[in-house]
This record gives C-alpha cells, structure tokens and sequence, in this order.
C-alpha cells in the first residue's frame, strides 16, 4: 500500500502540472496568433492570378463618365448589355486619381466583384479624401488591375528587384495597400537599389487616408503581395478617353518641334535652379520636394555650357545674364600653383574643399568659357582661358597621356584616372584653338588623341571599347584643323560601339532609343552627344554610312529622351510636380534629377535637332523662330505608335521573375 503522506503528496503534484499545461495552452493560443503572419484578403475580393482582359475605347469612355459622375455627385447609367466586361462578375481592382497641378495627385483604390462595383467603391473614398477641393477642375485617371501574380512572400528588409516601371504592386494587408508603378517610384517607397523605405510608404498611405488603419502590419520581417499590371488612361480636356502608358503620354511623336519644347523646358528648370550667386540647385528629390546636398565642379560648367548652347539660339537676355552668374562661380574657384612650383604659369579651377585639382574640371571649364566667347564676341575672359589651357598642357607627358589630377600638397597619389578627363580636355582645348590658334593647343589635343588611339584603346574592340563621348566631341572639333586617319578610325570604333549597345527594340516604349537594360537618362544623352559630334565629323568627312548610323542612333535617342522628361502626366505623383517639370529622370524607375541629367539629355536633344535641320537645309534659329520647317524621316515619325503593343496601352505581360539589370555608366 502507498503511504497516505505520499498519496497526498503525489495528488498536488499532479495538480500543480496540469495548472501548468493549462497555462501553457492559454499562452500559446495567445502569442501564436501574435506571432504567426497573417493573411488577409480584402473583402470577398481576390487579387492574386488575375487573368488579362482586353477594353474597347468605348468601355474606357463608359467608365470615365460613370466615375466622373460618381464624384460629381451626379447621376449615371449602368449598362452590363453594352459594356460586358466592365459588368462581368470577376473580382477587379480600381484605381482613381485626381490630377493636381500644383500638389501630388489624390488616389483612392478599391477591389470589387466587377469593375463597376470597385469603381463606385473607390470614387466614395476618393470623394471623401477630396474633401472641399473643386473635383471638376481636376483631370480623372483611371487605372485596371490587369494580370496579377500568384501569392508572393519577401521580407521588407531584403532587397525588391523587379520591373517596377510596368508592374504595380498590392501589400495584403487589411486594408490592402495597393500602388501603381509610378506611384510607388514618384514616392520612392523602394530606393534606387531596391530598399524598402517603410516611411515613404507611411507618408503615402496617410495621403490615401488609410495610413493608421496598415502600418502596424509593416512590422514584421515578411509580408504577403502580389506584382501586376494595368491598363491605364484619362480624360483629356473633352473630358474623351487619353491613353497613357508607364504613368506617361501613349503617344509622343518624335517631331522637330517636340524635341525644341523639350529643350525649351530643360532651359526652363535648369533656370529656375539657378542662383543670383551663380550656383545651381545641384540634385532634386521629387519623391520628398527637397533638394539633395553635394556639388560638383564639371557638372556646374557642363551644364552652363548647355546653357551657352541654347543661348546660341534664342539670344535671350536673361538667360545671358544667369550664365554669366555661373561664371562668376567659375572665377571664384580658380587657384594658382603652389608656391613651391616655381616653373608652373597657370591658374585653373578646383572644388570648394578638395586638395586636387581635376583634368576634367579644367576642361570643362575652358570650354564653357570659349563657347561664350564664340557666341557672344566677348574676349573678355581670353588671359583665364588661356592660363586654364596652359594648365592642361602642362598635364600631358611626352607620350601624349595625361595625368588626370594635381594635388596641391607634394606627396599625394596622382595616379587617378578618369576615362572621360582626356576628351574633356583636349575639347576645351580646340574650343579654345578656334579663338586663339596657339599651336601648343592643336599639338596637345593631337598628341593627346593618338595617345589614346594607340595606346589606351589599342587592344579594344567594338565589343569592349569605351563608350567616351567626349573623345567624340574633341575628334570632331580636331580633325577640321589636323585631320588624321588613325583618330577618325578609332572615333569611328567608339561610335560603332556605342551603335551597337543601343535599344532598336522593346522591351516597352521607354527604353527604345536609350542604352542598356536600365536606360539611364544620363548615361543616354552622353552617348548620343558622342554620336552627334560623329555624325557631323562623317559628314564632314563625307563618310555616308557612319554619318547615317551616327545620325539615326541621336534621333533615335532624342524619342527616349523626350519620354524621359518630366510633364504633368508623368510628374503628377511628385509632392510638387511643377518644381519637377523639364528635369529628366535618372531611369525609369528613379525620379531623382540631377543637373548633368538635364544639361546632357538638353545638348543631345539640340545635336537631334541640328542634323535634322542640316537635312532640311535651314538654320535652327530661323526653325525656333517659325522662318523655317524642320521635317524627320518617316521611319522616326512613325516610331512611337509602331513599337507600342498592339493591345493598346496594357503593359507587356507580366513575369514571375526578378529583374537583373544591366549597368551602364554616364559621364562626366
């Protein structure tokens, strides 16, 4: 028999264990949930595995007015004879946004059974985040969810690659936070290297007012979302049916007259972000409306140097006066050797803060300073250009090689090296040559250019050779005063290289003309400068086929740049659009603009324009001033229309991949 003691005993003990697992059950009932990610769908809804569908135009325009109406307060009819697809019982997600001019544009999103049904749920929201602002004077845009993928997981704290220019993406949260393509890259939710910025999206959500109601589910390391694509238009001032595609016009014919109205707004922002003291707004973030910190040297003369360009052509005084304001920036830079380089007679500019002063700086600053020369007359700055001059010339050994930077302090590293700091010197040297025909100009640029000929790029082929623009330039401007056969060759090889590497095709509308698989609008512009300046030395030269490659690939190039332009379709998503009109985006999927962005797409732009008006045989002044017609080859006129998907303003289809993208580097 057991001891009662013990019998008693052993019944607490039992008693104390299952007061245990009871709690242990308790806990995990409680903290498993917690602790377990969620799924939620929004309402009845689904929005993954979504199957494409195809709207008439007249659907398109049923919809628009029903939703104009909606948020007009006014009445409308339902028709599920006429318009099928908008009526059929298929869950569907809606957008609706309300274009703002001076403000980032107001959308509300809602899933439904049918189109109809999320319309009229997404107009009630976008009615109430409205509030008292006048609806009618603002144009509606409505987007489709298209195709969708199958239920994706990732963590918020890896990296998100993909084709964001194309496909939005829905968070499944309760409530579903759902972004369009250009939404999401306007607001910069991802960075430029695929982070996600968990305040961007807080900012975002808080404007579609259900910012309280999700955040909280951005908590934990992982999250459900499906990628998709749209279909996507507005209303135009008739309030018709106005295609858009990737948050952008359908239709931008490439016309002599749009690529001098992109140059035009260029000059505009380039204006506006340039101070009384000479110094530009150097960086802008449209996603934040603030300007970004830095500056740099070569930049602010390259860009000044666009400026010059266009002043060439509208002799506007204003725009006369302000680059001479950036000048007087220039001057303020400018240093002598140090003391203890008693053999040194030059002056030549560095940045503010560095203990070095570039080759390329030096470059470019002879040049913007002799384009002002040539175009206005004015010699007044002839004994800075020359000592500037007289400091690239004292950087180039026997060989014709240069050395790309001069510390001020003995002792430091000089052995940097810049692939685009020899063109922009030996550049600014003929600009310079044609003002001022001292032969240690031409010899330098000349020593410098064989050097790189057969030397520097002796082994490169088409396939590996560098795409250095500003060797073009300086080839063009050498070879009228010493023409060489092994330059031209080897600037011929760059050009060939660069022809090669351009976008004849797909994969969308945005990239055809550009480079790369990520066309930088940066990296663009300088390739088709480079094949500008080829082209008019081939013609020069009367070589026809390279001057025909080299002219097609600017023209071409002059279609990407135009869509790369910022406009208010494009910058409607921007907090404040307007201060982003003009500027060029850095890709199509980062909004950032930067002033090398604008001076480069600006001076390939005016190259574009120039061949073309040395086909029609006039002046581009007498063109801008409506003397005279510029006309373009069919095949470019009917370029946009004849690359866009046949199935109307849908995206490409959508592909369950991640994106790798291909790097091209832009220029100095």
């Amino acid at each position: 028999m057991i001891d009662k003691k013990v019998g008693r005993s052993m019944g607490w003990k039992k008693y104390r264990l299952g007061l245990l697992l009871i709690a242990l059950c308790i806990a995990v009932l409680i903290l498993v949930p917690a602790g377990c990610k969620q799924k939620t769908h929004l309402g009845k809804g689904d929005f993954y595995d979504m199957r494409k569908i195809d709207l008439r135009v007249k659907d398109k325009q049923h919809l628009l007015t029903a939703a104009r109406a909606m948020l007009e307060g006014k009445s409308y009819e339902k028709d599920a004879t006429t318009y099928q697809i908008i009526y059929k019982n298929e869950p569907r997600g809606v957008f609706l946004t309300l274009v703002r001019k001076n403000q980032y544009a107001l959308t509300a999103f809602a899933m439904g059974k049918t189109i109809f049904d999320a319309t009229e749920k997404a107009a009630k929201h976008l009615k109430h985040l409205a509030a008292d602002e006048k609806i009618t004077s603002f144009p509606l845009r409505i987007d489709l969810m298209d195709e969708s993928t199958d239920v994706k997981t990732k963590s918020l704290k890896k990296s998100w690659k993909w084709s964001m220019e194309n496909e939005g993406v829905i968070f499944d949260t309760d409530p579903a936070v759902a972004l369009l393509p250009d939404e999401l890259i306007a607001r910069a939710v991802f960075s430029k290297k695929g982070k996600f910025s968990k305040s961007a999206l807080k900012a975002l959500v808080e404007d579609r007012g259900i910012g309280k109601a999700v955040m909280d589910q951005f908590k934990d390391n992982e999250i459900d979302y499906t990628r998709f694509t749209i279909i996507s238009f507005m209303e135009d001032e008739n309030r018709n049916v106005y295609p858009l595609i990737h948050g952008n016009h359908y239709f931008m014919p490439l016309t002599p007259k749009a690529i001098w109205e992109a140059v035009r707004n260029g000059t505009s922002y380039l204006q506006r972000n340039l101070r009384d003291d000479g110094v530009y707004n150097y960086r802008y973030f449209p996603s934040s409306n603030r300007n970004g910190s830095g500056y740099n040297l070569l930049r602010h003369c390259g860009t000044t140097y666009a400026l010059t360009e266009v002043y060439e052509i509208t002799r506007d005084p204003k725009l006369l006066q302000q680059i001479e304001y950036a000048h007087g920036w220039l001057f303020r830079q400018l240093v002598n050797p140090p003391a203890g380089d008693s053999k040194a007679d030059w002056r030549a500019p560095k940045e503010p803060g560095a203990p070095e002063i570039k080759l390329g700086g030096a470059g470019l600053a002879l040049l913007m300073l002799a384009k002002h020369a040539m175009v206005t007359g004015d010699m007044k700055n002839m004994e800075i250009m020359r000592s500037i001059a007289r400091f690239i010339v004292a950087m180039q050994d026997e060989k014709g090689d240069f050395k790309h930077k001069y510390f001020l302090e003995p002792g430091k590293d000089d052995k940097a090296f810049s692939l685009f700091y020899p063109g922009e010197a030996m550049f600014g040297l003929m600009m310079l040559y044609q003002l001022d025909p001292d032969k240690r100009w031409l010899d330098a640029a000349q020593k410098g250019s064989l050097f790189i000929a057969k030397v520097r790029d002796v082994n490169k082929t088409v396939d590996n050779q560098d795409h250095d623009h500003w060797l073009c330039y300086a080839v063009n401007e050498l070879y009228r005063y010493s023409p060489n056969a092994e330059i031209k060759a080897h600037a011929y090889k760059v050009g060939h290289a660069i022809a090669a590497k351009q976008n004849i095709n797909g994969p969308s509308i945005d990239y055809i003309g550009g480079w790369f698989s990520a066309p930088g609008s940066s990296a663009s512009a300088t390739r088709a400068e480079g094949m500008g300046a080829l082209a008019r030395l081939a013609r020069y030269a009367k070589n026809d086929d390279e001057a025909q490659l080299f002219s097609d690939c600017v023209v071409r190039a002059a279609g990407f740049l135009i869509r790369a332009q910022f406009n208010p379709i494009n910058a409607m998503f921007a907090l404040e659009p307007q201060r982003a009109l003009g500027g060029f985006w850095d890709t199509p999927k980062n909004y950032e603009i930067e002033i090398d962005y604008v001076q480069h797409s600006m001076s390939a732009l005016m190259a574009a324009l120039y061949l073309l008006a040395q086909d029609s045989h006039v002046k581009v002044a007498d063109f801008v001033q409506g003397k005279a017609e510029i006309t373009i080859p069919e095949r470019f006129a009917r370029m946009p229309q004849e690359i866009v998907p046949s199935k109307g303003e849908r995206t490409s289809g959508i592909e369950d991949r991640e994106e790798k993208e291909e790097e091209g580097g832009g220029g100095g």
